[in-house]
């Protein structure tokens, strides 16, 4: 779950620095970042859940909740499959197999 957080955190800073650098196109970064910190949030709060038992879907622990939130991000935003397409797109682009 750490090494999860750890790689979404960075590709986060990563997409950040390169938007204020102005350095070119960050739409690579920014899909990167966006389906590593979603994929990242949805499995570590469903290992949380599952860490918890049954008292990972009682509504008194934020668990529940923070589930729910996570699996929302991999929807709105861009669903991960098209950032998936976006960041494959990119990399073709980027090696000129086109």
């Amino acid at each position: 779950m750490g090494l999860r957080l750890e790689a979404a955190q960075l590709l986060t800073r990563r997409a950040a620095f390169v938007y204020s650098q102005s350095r070119g196109k960050t739409t690579k970064f920014s899909s990167m970042a966006k389906l590593a910190a979603s994929e990242c949030a949805t499995f570590n709060s469903h290992n949380c859940v599952q860490i918890l038992g049954g008292m990972g879907y009682v509504m008194d622990l934020p668990a529940e909740r923070l589930y729910r939130d996570a699996r929302i991000t991999e929807i709105y935003g861009g669903v991960t499959d098209i950032q998936k397409q976006i960041v494959a797109d990119q990399v073709i682009k980027e090696c000129n197999f086109e």
